[in-house]
């Protein structure tokens, strides 16, 4: 794996980490989400591109048609169960699961889009270490990276290879948009419905800070592909017979929406006290009666716990025939630690630093710590400009059809100087290319 759109120089990396920051800054104007706290977490801490090998590249791509076929295998496993939720009973509360069990007692359950971790060890074998599928925003994030290098006057010599990892990205979601709608076209009989390129595609967004921002991002790419795309809040989708409406701004006037694409995670959808906000009941009833497609279903939110990768190496579990044994040559070695009433204290600590006290419910996963791979970059935080070496992330936004078949769209990769690479301890989003 090489580097790639690093600079040599202290100034230079500087020089260009502005020109990044002020150029988010215009995008958020020219879509109308400018916000203080967007601005800082888009100020380049690191910036750069993994260029993979070709194994590299071909774990990656066999990572990604494996897992989706994998949790395709556990989704059609949690459907045909009599209460799907209580697979993940132990990451939700009572109204989540009652929410969740109501979502999928109607149409099909699938997994539309995965995010899967990968790092890569010092042997250069890639490893799985987290799976998930309530997420959102990789996608803009990506575009958003690609679309400032693959203009930047400092990096001209990678225009192409960044403009083809792109074009990549934006077919492979074209794509797939075009594949659901068209399977829910023929499974609703809805012949009132026009063509994806006449339909109106409303992207729905909460409160949280990025997707104020980045759900008016998303309109922009996919009006960039042809497809008319609003953006709204929950509380302006409305349901009027066996229509999806959309209320409009300064008017009565009311848009049929064909498609709502969600921009929130799973955990929005209730109150400060865990109680269902009444505001997303109509996307609900939309997605449980067929009246619109509904892409990233909160349903989707049942195949995301962190057991399900020890699950799978477990061959004691239910889940362990539902992959393969190259599939599980990837995973990290994973196992579930139920700490029952025992309370686990740290040998080295003191007042009741790092302290776990266990319960009935309280169950945990380890991970054997990989030998992962890192690299030399520049790094830049509040104490000054560094040449470090970063640990990486590189996470594998994976869209799934209706006919249950992965492709890898992109990668996001991420990167940062601890370990745990996220942006709570100062990890960045870093470009990947992929041909």
């Amino acid at each position: 794996m090489d580097i790639q759109c690093q600079p040599d120089g202290e100034e230079r990396f500087l020089e260009i980490g502005r020109e990044y920051g002020a150029w988010i800054a215009r995008q958020m104007d020219l879509v109308g989400g400018w916000l203080q706290e967007i601005q800082d977490i888009y100020s380049p801490k690191t910036y750069g591109y993994f260029s993979y090998t070709p194994r590299e590249l071909d774990q990656l791509r066999i990572v990604a048609e494996q897992i989706a076929n994998t949790y395709v295998k556990i989704a059609k496993f949690l459907k045909a169960q009599k209460n799907p939720s209580s697979f993940i009973a132990d990451t939700l509360t009572a109204k989540e699961q009652n929410i969740l069990n109501q979502s999928v007692s109607s149409g099909t359950l699938s997994p539309a889009t995965i995010r899967a971790d990968i790092v890569f060890a010092s042997s250069g074998d890639a490893r799985i270490v987290e799976v998930n599928t309530d997420n959102v925003a990789g996608l803009e994030n990506l575009f958003l990276y690609h679309s400032f290098f693959g203009q930047s006057r400092h990096f001209k010599q990678h225009h192409d290879a960044i403009a083809r990892s792109l074009g990549r990205l934006l077919n492979v979601v074209r794509n797939w948009l075009d594949a659901h709608y068209n399977d829910f076209l023929s499974r609703s009989h809805r012949s009132d419905f026009p063509p994806l390129s006449a339909a109106t595609v409303a992207i729905v967004y909460d409160d949280r800070d990025h997707c104020f921002f980045l759900a008016r991002v998303l309109a922009e790419i996919l009006r960039g592909q042809g497809i008319n795309a609003i953006v709204r809040r929950p509380e302006n989708i409305l349901i009027e017979g066996d229509l999806v409406c959309s209320e409009g701004p300064f008017s009565k006037q009311r848009d049929v929406v064909h498609v709502i694409w969600r921009h929130w995670l799973f955990f929005e959808v209730f109150d400060a006290a865990g109680r269902p906000r009444v505001e997303f009941s109509p996307i609900q009833e939309a997605d449980t009666k067929g009246l619109a497609l509904v892409v990233n279903p909160i349903k989707d939110r049942l195949l995301f716990s962190k057991s399900i990768l020890a699950q799978l190496l477990d061959r004691d579990s239910r889940l362990y025939s539902y992959t393969t044994n190259e599939l599980r040559s990837f995973i990290a070695e994973t196992r579930i630690i139920d700490l029952h009433d025992n309370v686990v204290k740290p040998l080295a600590k003191f007042g009741g630093e790092g302290v776990l006290i266990g319960d009935t419910e309280t169950a945990l996963i380890a991970q054997k710590r990989i030998d992962a791979t890192t690299f030399e970059a520049w790094y830049a935080n509040s104490s000054g400009t560094f040449r470090m070496d970063l640990f990486s992330v590189h996470g594998l936004l994976i869209y799934v059809g209706p006919d249950g078949k992965g492709q890898l769209g992109g990668v996001m990769g991420r990167a940062g100087p601890h370990p745990v690479v996220n942006f709570a301890k100062g990890a960045q989003v870093f470009g990947a290319l992929t041909p």
